[in-house]
């Protein structure tokens, strides 16, 4: 069983319309049976009047109406939201199926050994889950001293802490995705829609190997003389940026082996 962190949807559905001449149909299954209703809370109304009179006793007579109703909350709607996400994500599991025979039946996946840019990627990749906006919110400067508090000095750097704070407006402004996953020579950017899961949570408990199903966008640092000027200039942006996170730890890059830009159409466990 497949467990999706990421499918991209619409790269499948777009995919599938051409090679099938026509789109999977989205037809749902009615749900049978009775509706589900949640218990109805208990409205209780209690309406006193008081009348009490002064001697030797004190006597106090309560007079009222006590009444109790039940309103029952609406969840029809929730019952076939749920119902249609669930639908959805069944069906999208379905067509990435369909994705996964074509593929395999044509040998058209490349793995790490033979990997090229504009091919389909396939294989297993030990990886790192990277969201800027945590790790902006980690490293604020509020939370250096109690960093440094708990921490051994040999394994808590002050200057390592400072740099990547400084650093990572620059980053955030270079590189167009909050989060991204890196590891063994590939970087693989991350469009949050199609993220299955709380992005401020993944990152705690990633699991770091993953299957990853991509397509081969560009190799870093590559250039041509039939390159305009500033096409030029944006691509040393762009290595000085990759050069930046290798610096800073976000990725680890080995020197014999080049970096791939990977645009994921599905990852999974």
């Amino acid at each position: 069983m497949k467990d999706f962190l990421y499918l991209d949807s619409d790269y499948l559905a777009s995919f599938i319309a051409q090679i099938d001449n026509g789109l999977v149909e989205e037809t749902r299954e009615e749900q049978s049976g009775s509706e589900q209703h949640e218990k109805g809370k208990a409205e209780i109304s209690f309406n006193p009047s008081v009348k009490a009179t002064m001697g030797f006793k004190k006597i106090t007579e309560i007079e009222g109406e006590l009444g109790a109703g039940f309103k029952s909350a609406p969840s029809r709607r929730t019952f076939e939201t749920s119902s249609k996400s669930i639908y959805i994500k069944r069906r999208n599991d379905e067509i990435f199926n369909i994705f996964e025979a074509y593929f395999i039946e044509n040998g058209l996946y490349r793995t790490k050994g033979n990997i090229a840019v504009g091919s389909y990627f396939r294989d297993i990749c030990s990886l790192s889950f990277i969201n800027f906006t945590r790790i902006e919110s980690l490293f604020g400067e509020d939370l250096r001293d109690t960093y440094s508090h708990y921490s051994k000095a040999s394994t808590f750097s002050f200057e390592a802490f400072e740099l990547i704070r400084k650093k990572l407006n620059f980053l955030k402004t270079t590189i167009p995705h909050d989060i991204f996953l890196c590891g063994e020579n590939i970087f693989i950017p991350i469009k949050e829609e199609f993220l299955r899961g709380n992005k401020e949570k993944i990152g705690f408990s990633f699991e770091k190997s993953a299957t990853v199903v991509g397509r081969v966008k560009k190799l870093v640092d590559s250039t041509s003389k039939n390159q305009a000027s500033i096409i030029r200039v944006l691509d040393e942006i762009q290595h000085i940026t990759f050069n930046m996170l290798n610096e800073l730890g976000f990725i680890a890059l080995s020197p014999s082996k080049e970096l791939y830009i990977i645009y994921p159409i599905a990852i999974f466990f």
